[in-house]
């Protein structure tokens, strides 16, 4: 059966326009991996067929000659698009932008040279191929058995066909599951067009027309189907390239075999792999042995590990987690490892401040007890020779206050040096018990103390202790025998305030500061004492005054 050749040009425009609809998947997903490669290979099949169709209605020379130069640019165009596509979701990203320019370049140049060929007859001579039948077989056929660039241009059209077929092959090849059976019907759609192509291209049957266009444009709604309408590689990171690439975190794919299926940028990086990752063994991937690397990643989901690896030119830590692809382990698995180096850095760093705190502060009690064991021996050989003295001597007097203020210097430093340390442990304290108790433990004289709380707090017992004796002795100090003396209660602690003189707003800032005293025979470490034991338990202090004008301190919990 002879069919007409406006028959067969009807055909070959309404394919045309049917691959230009097909466009629309690659519309409405610009970001999905091969979308870009899919609309440059859809438009060459569409202009490949209405430069097919031209002919089949005219014998006009200009109008045969221009289909024709549309022709060869949609077959530029289709094979271009193919090998874009392939290079996209065989996650072969830097290369596309070369390959682009490079074969756009070869395209730009073959058309412009088609176009101007009137004027320099480079690639083909006026009229070939035209007859009084028409172009049965047409211009193509002719150019195609007389020039030499046709084969130029047949020969680079069918490597990048061919490299595109092969790297969806060897996607296929090293992938597992639902990914390998995707790549596999990618690659089954080359079949038609390379088929089609090469029994029109070596004239293997005798055929009335060209047929290697049908090969691409059987193609291009499985293409459709499979990059758009089956969510490929959806399971994997490919499909999200550009959200995984943002990721801090390395983000490596590994198959049932522990053969990396995909890796994020970051990964690459932390890698320094090249571009033919895909497929390599994780023990080669990670850089170390599989007892140093994969045996440490669980493959147990919600289980972590932490991973010391040479990368960077530096050691680096991570935390290294694997989740499942599906049900079971058994069909791979993600691993992702967080950089935690700055946070390993810090704990050592405030692990070292600790430690140096710690021999700071056995050296500073080791240095308070050596001192204070030295005071106190002469202290004491003077002491005794003061008491078989049994003489009234107002100088002897004056000795004896001195020793007993040595004794309180003495004391204070030792308690000054011992409040420094963190409290770790604390109780249930009743403050208004322990607050009667210290007050029987201070030499307090006519003063009133006046209790005005119930509450319980958690603390060490025996610092707060300290803390309460220390304020009630400086209320004595300071406010004079007779001075009340109240503990009292705020919403976020408690209070310890007196009736006294107070103390003056432009020292308030002072008051805790180690030698800081206004009364003259004051050591001046007590309220320093106090604010030690306060930072201690993690608590804040502040003086302000009383409601009766005297000094009051307030300890927020």
């Amino acid at each position: 059966m002879v069919l007409s050749p406006q028959l067969v040009g009807g055909v070959q425009i309404v394919a045309g326009l049917a691959a230009l609809l097909l466009l629309k998947p690659a519309v409405d997903n610009p970001d999905k991996p091969g979308s870009r490669g899919y609309a440059v290979c859809t438009v060459g099949v569409g202009l490949w067929m209405f430069g097919l169709s031209v002919p089949k209605f005219t014998v006009d020379y200009a109008l045969t000659v221009s289909s024709f130069h549309v022709l060869i640019l949609g077959t530029e165009l289709a094979v271009t698009g193919w090998l874009l596509l392939a290079l996209s979701i065989t996650d072969r990203t830097h290369l596309i932008r070369r390959t682009a320019i490079a074969l756009g370049g070869g395209i730009l140049l073959l058309q412009l040279l088609l176009w101007t060929n009137p004027l320099h007859h480079l690639l083909y001579e006026p009229g070939l191929g035209l007859d009084e039948s028409g172009l049965a077989r047409g211009i193509d056929a002719a150019i195609m058995t007389t020039l030499e660039w046709w084969w130029v241009h047949t020969a680079a059209s069918y490597l990048c066909g061919l490299t595109g077929e092969l790297l969806l092959v060897r996607g296929a090849l090293t992938s597992s599951g639902i990914r390998r059976k995707q790549f596999g019907w990618l690659s089954l759609a080359a079949v038609p067009v390379i088929l089609a192509s090469t029994v029109s291209t070596f004239q293997l049957f005798d055929l009335q027309y060209n047929v290697s266009s049908a090969g691409f444009l059987l193609a291009v709604p499985v293409l459709a189907v499979v990059l758009f309408r089956s969510r490929f590689l959806d399971i994997v990171p490919v499909a999200r390239r550009t959200a995984m690439d943002e990721m801090e975190a390395a983000m490596i794919t590994l198959d049932s075999q522990d053969r990396v299926v995909d890796a994020n940028k970051r990964a690459r990086e932390l890698f320094d792999c090249g571009p033919e990752y895909v497929g390599m063994p994780g023990s080669e991937f990670f850089g170390s042995g599989p007892d140093e690397m994969l045996s440490g990643i669980s493959k147990e989901a919600g289980e972590e590990a932490e991973l010391t690896i040479a990368a960077d030119g530096q050691q680096r830590h991570f935390s290294v987690s694997s989740s499942p692809i599906g049900d079971s382990p058994e069909q791979g698995r993600v691993v992702l490892l967080h950089d935690i180096t700055p946070q390993k850095r810090r704990e050592r760093e405030l692990e070292e401040t600790k430690q140096s705190l710690e021999q700071s502060n056995e050296r500073l009690d080791r240095f308070a007890s050596t001192v204070s064991h030295d005071l106190r021996n002469p202290l004491y050989v003077a002491q005794g020779h003061l008491e078989l003295a049994e003489t009234e001597n107002e100088h002897l007097t004056a000795v004896e206050r001195a020793h007993t203020r040595m004794e309180v210097l003495i004391e204070d430093l030792l308690t000054l040096a011992r409040q420094g340390d963190v409290i770790e442990e604390t109780d249930a304290v009743d403050l208004a018990t322990l607050a009667e108790t210290t007050w029987q433990n201070v030499a307090t004289a006519e003063a009133v103390l006046a209790i005005e709380t119930e509450q319980t707090i958690r603390a060490d017992s025996s610092r707060v202790e300290e803390l309460l004796e220390n304020l009630f002795r400086n209320a004595v100090e300071h406010g004079g025998e007779r001075v009340t003396v109240t503990v009292g209660e705020l919403d976020d602690g408690f209070y310890v305030a007196d009736d006294g003189p107070g103390i003056p707003v432009e020292e308030h800032g002072d008051v805790f500061d180690a030698g800081y005293s206004t009364a003259t025979d004051g050591t001046g470490f007590g309220l320093s004492i106090v604010h030690e034991i306060v930072e201690a338990h993690g608590w804040g202090i502040s003086v302000t005054d009383s409601e009766s004008g005297g000094a009051q301190f307030e300890i927020r919990l």
